[in-house]
């Protein structure tokens, strides 16, 4: 039964891999067991440069839309400040107008 059930998780562990290697892996379904050694080093050499290449640009993409969401933030915050003390001096004068007459 244990056996069994670690044989499961290490399948499973194995799909996970290969699933997960579709997005990096310059092919996308090695077959099990399979040794890359038909490829030349260079050969090696490109698909890592373009693997990093993706990693590199999915981090980039990311570290942009957090930059830019903070950008967004602060900038959305300064104009409601802004909009918020027009609205109050208007307030505060029509209130002095008001009460002048």
């Amino acid at each position: 039964m244990q056996q069994s059930s670690e044989a499961r998780a290490a399948e499973r562990l194995l799909e996970c891999r290969d699933h997960f290697s579709q997005d990096f892996y310059p092919n996308p379904n090695p077959v099990r067991g399979q040794k890359h050694t038909a490829l030349s080093s260079t050969d090696t050499d490109s698909a890592a440069a373009s693997w990093m290449q993706r990693v590199m640009q999915r981090v980039m993409q990311r570290v942009m839309q957090r930059v830019m969401q903070r950008v967004m933030q602060r900038v959305m915050q300064r104009v409601m400040q802004r909009v918020m003390q027009r609205v109050m001096q208007r307030v505060m004068q029509s209130d002095a107008e008001s009460d002048a007459e």
